[in-house]
Order: structure tokens, then sequence, then C-alpha cells
């Protein structure tokens, strides 16, 4: 994660990393609410779109619920 922020510092982004625990998207979306980042960059692992549908996708949800 510290060399992904490097990288995008030296293209010109400020980078903050934020470790929080409890429910994913309502940590992000409480730290979007409160710091109004101008982007969110959010990981995948790759489920499939099934999977996603049945089980819930934390980038779903923040990409729905975010400002």
């Amino acid at each position: 994660m510290s060399e992904m922020g490097k990288e995008l510092e030296l293209a010109g982004f400020n980078v903050r990393s934020i470790i929080k625990t409890g429910y994913p998207w309502r940590k992000i979306l409480e730290l979007e609410e409160r710091e109004a980042p101008s982007i969110l960059v959010i990981g995948s692992h790759g489920r499939s779109n099934v999977s996603d549908m049945l089980l819930g996708s934390v980038s779903d949800r923040v990409v729905r619920k975010c400002k």
C-alpha cells in the first residue's frame, strides 16, 4: 500500500492510508462524509457478479451510497 501511495503522490495526489475496524462499507462511508475526498480507491478480490449478488459487495454498497 505504501508503494502505491508513493506512486500516486508522484503523480500529484495527496495520499493518506487509513486502517479501521468494523463493517467496511460503513467505515468507508463515515470517512467519506468526514474527509470529503476527491477520490476513493477500493480494491477487489475478483468474485464473480453472481457471488456479488448473493453475498453483497463492499465496493457496490459504497458506490450506491457515497456522495
